[in-house]
């Protein structure tokens, strides 16, 4: 198939797939957004106003998203309070597939008594309610957006490792890796450049649910206090700035909510647009 040929597929696919374009609008313009914070931002996300004259105002021409408890702009944190979390939580998706990709690689290809062994330990780290392991964690060490990478990382690979190590179990037994046995080659690139290749395209389409996933998660831990630590801004800390008063303040817990909740729909609609997409083309 040629080139232009591959292009018009693409465009087509693109074209018909409204959850795909869907996703994609709404994340282009949260991205947009969030990496262009200082270009956007009205203020200093963290200059304090009068506390006398600046704090609890309501949304205006001045102040968009209106002020918070400390007189500062809302709109403003919330934009640079999203470079943060969309950083956190894609930071935490491509280490957590890179990490499964190769343990459920190495499980399934090894076989026999490291598969199992593998899969064991696998079961014993998911029989560990996933919110107090990382309670549990935060609370020896204190968190910062480098430790909350790790963190959520080292609980968010197990799912895709189960994946993987299913296709690779599948695809060991085909002709294509036999020859490259009979010829051969060393396992770890039959691993590397044969096997985990072709587990590429399903775990990329998973990867959006899992950024939605971190986000909600990454959002949770700041708002009960155990996430990222003031003066940082993500969308969960702003929330719980505006949980004290939120009935006379509504806005300042309303606008990250809103944030938050658009950004998931974006991700969720372009994981389930790759995942159809990723259907059609195995036709």
């Amino acid at each position: 198939m040629s080139t232009l040929s591959l292009t018009i597929n693409y465009t087509t696919t693109f074209r018909d797939n409204w959850q795909l374009q869907t996703g994609v609008i709404i994340l282009f313009v949260l991205i947009v957004l969030t990496i262009g914070a200082n270009i956007f931002a009205t203020y200093d996300p963290d200059a304090q106003g009068d506390l006398l004259q600046d704090r609890y105002l309501s949304p205006s021409t001045s102040h968009i998203f209106g002020t918070d408890k400390f007189g500062r702009d809302v709109f403003s944190r919330v934009l640079y309070g999203g470079r943060l979390s969309l950083m956190l939580a894609i930071s935490v998706v491509v280490l957590s597939l890179i990490f499964g990709l190769l343990y459920g690689g190495v499980a399934a290809y090894a076989g026999g008594w490291i598969d199992t062994a593998m899969m064991r330990l696998l079961d014993f780290w998911l029989a560990f309610p996933a919110i107090f392991l990382i309670m549990t964690v935060v609370a020896l060490f204190r968190p910062s957006p480098a430790s909350l990478v790790i963190i959520l990382s080292a609980i968010g690979w197990m799912e895709t490792a189960r994946f993987v190590r299913a296709d690779v179990l599948t695809l060991k037994n085909q002709e294509f890796i036999i020859a490259a046995q009979c010829l051969g080659y060393h396992p770890l690139r039959i691993l590397l450049h044969h096997l985990l290749p072709n587990c590429w395209a399903p775990v990329l389409a998973t990867a959006p649910l899992k950024v939605a996933e971190m986000i909600l998660l990454e959002s949770s831990l700041s708002f009960l206090g155990i996430g990222i630590q003031p003066p940082l801004a993500s969308w969960g800390t702003i929330i719980n700035d505006g949980r004290v008063a939120l009935f006379d303040a509504w806005w300042i817990s309303l606008f990250p909510g809103v944030f938050i909740m658009l950004t998931v729909i974006g991700f969720n609609f372009l994981g389930e647009g790759l995942r159809r997409k990723s259907k059609l083309n195995s036709r």
